[in-house]
């Protein structure tokens, strides 16, 4: 049996949005809302509210560093408060945190919207990069098949393709993400004589 259930408009009123989805075997009745540290897997599509999560004071807090996996964007989401220079944050230390309260062992974060945007064009791919990174690390209790007649299935046909590639991505990412790594500058011949004429002006003088 699968539970679902969603906080819908909030996000336009500057509010956060969490789903819950519950699975049970047989006719067992479970609630459609993960009690506080009970979660098995947290999938975060912006840290600042994975955080959310995370904290044993906060009123959203489903995570437990028992039992709960972590699969992150780690990508920096500015808010209204940074965006006006009221606040700030670092996407390092909220790492930090979800580690301290998931299972740091089995942790996975990545900038999955930049990936995304670098080989498909578009960060709003990076949902399926985290999934197949999810289950990748074994923290989804559905098989592959499962989730590729899923994706078949709810999303149209026109945008199945780029999809179902980045759940690919997102399987190897998990494996292996310096597959992923943005590549080095290339230094041209104009850098190199730039950067000698610098050194050569500051010890010899012009």
């Amino acid at each position: 049996v699968v539970r679902f259930t969603n906080k819908k408009g909030l996000a336009i009123r500057n509010g956060a949005v969490y789903s819950h989805v519950s699975f049970s075997k047989g006719d067992r009745v479970i609630s459609q809302i993960t009690p506080h540290g009970h979660a098995d897997l947290l999938l975060g599509l912006d840290i600042l509210e994975a955080v959310r999560g995370m904290d044993p004071h906060g009123t959203c807090r489903v995570a437990s560093s028992q039992h709960t996996t972590a699969v992150v964007e780690t990508g920096k989401r500015e808010t209204i408060m940074t965006m006006t220079g009221i606040d700030d944050f670092d996407t390092r230390d909220l790492e930090g945190w979800i580690k301290r309260y998931s299972r740091s062992d089995r942790y996975f974060g990545m900038d999955l919207s930049e990936v995304s945007e670098r080989f498909l064009g578009n960060k709003i791919y990076a949902n399926s990069i985290l999934l197949g990174a999810a289950f990748q690390r074994g923290a989804l209790p559905v098989t592959l098949d499962n989730l590729r007649w899923a994706m078949k299935a709810n999303i149209r046909s026109s945008e199945l393709e780029p999809n179902l590639k980045a759940f690919e991505m997102g399987r190897k990412a998990a494996i292996d993400p310096g597959a992923f790594d943005r590549p080095a500058d290339a230094v041209t011949y104009q850098d190199v004589m730039d950067d000698k004429s610098t050194i050569l002006r500051a010890t010899r003088g012009d």
